[in-house]
């Protein structure tokens, strides 16, 4: 057990299996097509719900002013032309432009539930337990010499889940943009497929056990 002696937090060394009873009884393998495809659906869902989907264009209806007709219709010997608005015209509407739009892709709860179970099982070896996280300042290089005290080695994708953020870890760690925190009850299945290292403190575990039931 590594102790920081300044803060007394610790590792825990503790099996992180983040499988449901139910399915440990079943011994159920993890890499197998069917919870590839599961793990896929839950990281496309998320991908689809980032998508800001704020593109937007006016047409002829839409700009304001073209209301008169610019010239009569015969006897100018030029185009006939409705208003200066026209799609034709500099300054008028879009033919086909884009607009908002709205993006499905539903999943259920329980199919987004077996996917955070099998990706956090998956990451178990990246994932260090701490038995809390003590904090007593708000600059970068205590926060570096924290982790250094419990040997822990960050990495270029490094997560820490959390019950809930203190605000001085939030601001020790803004200088670094590697690192990402999130809170348990908030679980980001993008995030923790990408990242290379998991610090997870007791609170947060029991968080996760309870409102994904594993």
């Amino acid at each position: 057990m590594i102790i920081n002696k300044r803060t007394g937090s610790t590792i825990v060394e503790e099996n992180t299996n983040f499988l449901s009873q139910s399915l440990k009884d079943k011994n159920f393998q993890i890499y197998n097509p069917k919870i590839n495809y599961l793990i896929y659906r839950c990281f496309q869902n998320q991908q689809i719900k980032n998508h800001q989907r704020s593109a937007n264009t006016k047409t002829r209806a839409e700009v304001r002013g073209g209301g008169k007709k610019p010239w009569k219709q015969k006897g100018t010997g030029r185009a006939r032309a409705g208003s200066i608005r026209s799609p034709l015209w500099k300054g008028g509407g879009v033919i086909f432009g884009p607009k908002p739009k709205t993006y499905e892709n539903k999943i259920n709860k329980k199919e987004r539930r077996l996917g955070i179970q099998y990706v956090l099982t998956i990451k178990s070896k990246q994932i260090k337990l701490i038995n809390y996280f003590t904090l007593y300042s708000y600059k970068t290089k205590h926060f570096l010499k924290y982790l250094k005290n419990l040997k822990i080695e960050l990495q270029p994708r490094t997560l820490i889940i959390l019950s809930k953020i203190d605000p001085l870890l939030k601001y020790s760690t803004k200088n670094l943009k590697f690192i990402n925190l999130m809170e348990a009850k908030h679980l980001n299945l993008n995030k923790i497929l990408k990242s290379q290292l998991i610090l997870l403190d007791l609170n947060g575990l029991s968080q996760i056990r309870q409102n994904y039931k594993i």
